[in-house]
């Protein structure tokens, strides 16, 4: 009866823990959306409003207008993003996601969010 016990806890603690990393939590979920439109519509200002102050200091008008360039005709004609998780690092988050793009021909990307301070830090998209 014991055992039946600590492996019913055991599972639900599993369980527990899985679910918790399933879904962003608001804020980051935020943050990634404001940046994911930022770069969808060109706007550096949306953008750098989430972002922490050595972020909007390295990402100005032409490296956002390179992302523009290479994601938004994608992003444009739809995309899932899928929330895989995060890894957590002296003080810092970083939370993934795969964007899924609607048309076959595109493959998926790894889309990386590091924040610090409930502000973008870092940002990769591959």
């Amino acid at each position: 009866m014991k055992q039946f016990a600590l492996l019913s806890f055991l599972f639900l603690v599993l369980i527990t823990w899985s679910q918790a990393e399933d879904v962003a939590p608001p804020a980051v979920v935020t943050i990634a959306e404001s940046l994911l439109k930022g770069i969808e519509d060109n706007d550096l200002k949306g953008f750098h409003s989430v972002c922490d102050a050595e972020m909007v200091t390295a990402i100005d008008a032409e490296a956002l207008d390179e992302w523009n360039m290479l994601l938004s005709e994608a992003m444009l004609m739809g995309y899932q993003k899928e929330y895989l998780g995060k890894l957590s690092k002296t003080g810092k988050e970083m939370h993934l996601w795969r964007l899924n793009f609607d048309v076959k021909d595109i493959p998926d990307m790894l889309f990386e969010l590091v924040t610090k301070a409930e502000k973008a830090s870092a940002l990769s998209v591959r």
